[in-house]
């Protein structure tokens, strides 16, 4: 399929008055940088712009993409100006058998520098976010990380991994050592008071826009969900989110930073001590997480129109590698 000529053909059946076109007789059509598990893409008509997302089916996993979430929480947060303007989410499949999602286009640029002016910004943008109030018909997955739903989760992993037929059963008895001894380390569970929030869930550098006043946006909302807020805040301190888009990562002066500035405008009481207590299950989450989606590339368990994205994919194999190791060296 000719996803760019496809995406013309469904502009032009749409009212594009939806869009703020005001004809699409010139229309232009840019490819953005492409995601995981997506295609994007700017459209062009008199100077209008709007960036267009097909996405792939969903997937199994840690994350599940979805455009319907992005729309939904997009809307959610429009009020408090971190992100882009949805505009449309359409999953007819009349033309493109994906689903799409319009929305605002924004000119930026990728974050690259986490310095301390960009990491308080950073910060400030997450207290925002996670001091959103949450509709009460919303339908934005609940994502339940208490300690004891997190061993739930690592047993999962660990099995859903030990029936793939490329199972290493070195790494996966290397899999049930390490969550055995973060299990025993956490005995008796730690409880907490703590309430849920809306999450971005995806901390990486790219999915954060510099833009040319100096503000920064949060992109990329396929896979949110509701709950701790303190998942997001670990998760833009730690490797295996600033190592994915960066040859840096943040080092213990500038976390701190990040953490007071977060905690200057949004108060929670015992937020350090849930990342304290939560953060290797997460590591061990996404190293299994990682790993899974890296042999199922290998394996062609991908949409066909992903296989030239190796490149992309073979970030999982790095993510999966530093974290294996990061938990080899605390726990075995």
């Amino acid at each position: 399929m000719d996803i760019k000529n496809s995406l013309i053909e469904y502009i032009k059946k749409k009212n594009i008055k939806e869009f703020g076109f005001k004809n699409v007789d010139n229309i232009a059509i840019q490819e953005l940088p492409k995601g995981l598990w997506s295609f994007n893409f700017v459209v062009i008509s008199d100077n209008k712009k709007v960036v267009f997302k097909i996405y792939t089916p969903n997937r199994e996993g840690f994350f599940i993409n979805s455009g319907k979430k992005e729309f939904e929480v997009l809307d959610t947060i429009s009020k408090i100006g971190i992100a882009p303007k949805p505009i449309l989410f359409d999953d007819a499949k009349e033309i493109l058998n994906y689903d799409i999602l319009a929305e605002e286009y924004l000119d930026g640029e990728q974050l690259k520098d986490l310095n301390d002016e960009n990491i308080k910004k950073v910060a400030q943008l997450l207290a925002k976010l996670h001091s959103v109030e949450i509709p009460q018909n919303s339908t934005i997955e609940k994502k339940d990380y208490r300690v004891e739903t997190l061993f739930g989760i690592s047993d999962f992993m660990i099995d859903s991994y030990s029936k793939k037929e490329f199972v290493d059963k070195k790494h996966l008895e290397e899999f049930k050592k390490i969550l055995e001894k973060i299990k025993a380390d956490l005995t008796p569970i730690p409880q907490f008071k703590e309430k849920d929030t809306i999450i971005h869930m995806d901390m990486v550098a790219s999915n954060f826009l510099i833009l040319k006043n100096g503000e920064i946006k949060l992109v990329d909302w396929q896979s949110p969900g509701i709950g701790d807020p303190a998942f997001d805040v670990w998760g833009f301190t730690n490797k295996a989110f600033n190592l994915w888009d960066l040859d840096i990562f943040m080092d213990e002066r500038k976390k701190k930073t990040f953490l007071a500035e977060y905690l200057k405008f949004r108060k929670d009481e015992n937020l350090l001590e849930r990342i304290k207590y939560k953060k290797d299950l997460w590591i061990l989450i996404l190293t299994i997480h990682s790993l899974i989606q890296y042999q199922d590339f290998l394996a062609g368990k991908v949409d066909k129109n992903l296989m030239d994205r190796k490149d992309k994919f073979t970030r999982y194999k790095k993510a999966f590698e530093r974290g294996l190791e990061e938990l080899k060296e605390l726990f075995l």
